[in-house]
């Protein structure tokens, strides 16, 4: 069977779904932990402990251009180890990301049909969006300071997939810093909280709106949502666009 280091949370869940949780011989300390057979915590996308990731021989270390860094990649191919890097920024990646993975993992019938399902959703979804009025929204990744995801994101991508367009088109960073009175100002009617990567709670949800200089109720819409949906792909990538769906019917029901 082959031995797989997964930097990915999103990943090392893709691989647990298709059954194949035994080839993961080391993950991040994010990933999930309930793996068949165990496996070794390598510490975090940011921080990997290289020498013990060498140590676990390895045939494939998993990784993404956008979640883990330049230096600690070359350091394990210098070591001989192969590290594939994957790079989604679009819905439209997604189908072959799973395709891809599953070849990978020794399990090709099952990324086939995980791809199959991710197709089928995103081009359910785009369907129904081209059904309803699109809106303007934006969705924080970070507090302190706030940031959001940019249009050139894959979260930015299953919004606008489900109706919701970005509220700042343009711009050199991915992620940027906007401060709430901003994205007020921009004329979102939507703003999602995710849990993560920051746990936003419901007590971030008048924070926000007394520090974008809204009142207690009105527009724009502040909804706490699931980033361990909408940011983990392939295996969530269906969930994760019923999810946004569901809570844009319910803020939008006309």
């Amino acid at each position: 069977m082959v031995r797989i280091v997964s930097l990915v949370p999103s990943l090392t869940d893709a691989l647990a779904a298709m059954g194949r949780d035994g080839c993961v011989v080391g993950r991040t300390r994010y990933c999930p932990p309930s793996l068949d057979g165990g496996s070794e915590d390598v510490g975090g996308t940011k921080d990997p402990r290289v020498d013990l990731i060498v140590s676990l021989r390895p045939d494939a270390v998993l990784a993404v251009k956008e979640e883990n860094r330049e230096r600690d990649v070359e350091a394990l191919r210098a070591a001989g180890l192969v590290v594939v890097v994957f790079e989604p920024r679009r819905l439209s990646d997604v189908p072959a990301l799973a395709w891809s993975l599953g070849r990978l993992a020794g399990a090709a019938r099952q990324g086939e049909a995980m791809a199959a399902r991710a197709a089928a959703a995103i081009r359910m979804a785009r369907g129904r969006a081209a059904e309803r009025r699109r809106i303007r929204g934006a969705w924080l990744v970070w507090r302190g300071p706030f940031r959001i995801a940019g249009p050139d994101t894959y979260i930015a991508d299953l919004l606008r997939a489900c109706g919701v367009d970005d509220l700042f088109p343009s711009g050199e960073s991915r992620y940027p810093e906007v401060a709430p009175p901003a994205i007020a100002a921009a004329g979102a009617r939507i703003v999602f909280l995710p849990n993560e990567p920051f746990a936003f709670g419901a007590e971030h949800v008048p924070e926000f709106r007394a520090l974008a200089g809204l009142g207690t109720e009105g527009p724009p819409a502040t909804v706490l949502c699931r980033g361990d949906l909408v940011g983990w792909y392939p295996a969530r990538t269906a969930e994760a666009l019923r999810h946004v769906e569901e809570i844009l019917l319910r803020e939008f029901p006309g």
